[in-house]
Order: structure tokens, then C-alpha cells, then sequence
């Protein structure tokens, strides 16, 4: 049951960390999130997911950021996460995508990006599928 995906984690359940500084979101996608049997690590401030990431980012299947943030928007966060790493897919959410913006964060390394309101099971299935799970 346990095989290698991105990230290294060997373990059957999907570990995912969130980063957005909407708390009323947060909560929203972290009960989506365990709702489809997935673990979330989520986090409200980006300083401090980058401080988890860069000591335990071996524990993480994927990660998910919102572009607007108060203390490092989603492209900075990204950009310090995958000089870390590059071996995990990283999304990116945000509520103001153009088509200029989406091709900048899809060149930078982003797998996917998602406008909000995000139809969450895309997001999920997309999750599970780049990360080796069957279901």
C-alpha cells in the first residue's frame, strides 16, 4: 500500500500543507480537506509555514498557498519553499487570476492554478492524482 510519491512520505494517507491568511477559508478547506481523507497542516501566516516547511517539508505530500498575503504573498513563499525543494507539487489559489498571472505561476513551477471560489473536489483529485493516490 505504502509507495514513494512526491515528497518522499511513505504512508498511505496524503499530507498537505495550507497556507492562507483568510482564517474563515482556512477552516473551510482544512474540513474539506480531512472531509476526503486527507491530512492538513495549515497555517495562517506565511512566515510561519515557511519555518514548518523548511524543517518538515519531508513529511509533506503537496503544498497549497494563496497568492495574497500580508507577510509574503504566494510567489515569494514559493520561490523560498523550492529553493527547499522541488519535489512536491505546489498549488496556488487565488481570488484575482488573469491569464497573465496564471502563465507566470505555471513558468515559475507552479502544477496548477486555481481560481477562488475553487471547485474543491478539481483541486482534491488533482492533489491525488500527482501524488501517486488511487483514491
Amino acid at each position: 500500500l505504502g509507495t514513494e510519491r512526491w515528497g518522499g512520505v511513505m504512508d498511505s494517507k496524503i499530507r498537505v500543507m495550507y497556507v492562507e491568511d483568510n482564517e474563515m477559508l482556512l477552516d473551510l478547506f482544512k474540513g474539506y480537506f480531512e472531509e476526503s481523507g486527507i491530512e492538513v497542516v495549515s497555517f495562517s501566516s506565511a512566515v510561519h509555514a515557511l519555518d514548518y516547511f523548511k524543517k518538515s517539508f519531508s513529511t509533506l505530500n503537496a503544498v497549497v498557498v494563496d497568492l495574497k498575503m500580508p507577510e509574503l504573498d504566494g510567489f515569494t513563499f514559493f520561490e523560498y519553499a523550492k529553493a527547499v525543494t522541488q519535489h512536491i507539487p505546489y498549488y496556488l489559489l487565488s481570488g484575482h487570476i488573469d491569464e497573465t498571472l496564471s502563465r507566470r505561476a505555471l513558468s515559475l513551477g507552479f502544477r496548477k492554478v486555481y481560481s477562488k471560489p475553487v471547485r474543491f473536489e478539481l483541486l482534491v483529485n488533482e492533489i491525488k492524482k500527482d501524488t501517486g493516490a488511487t483514491k
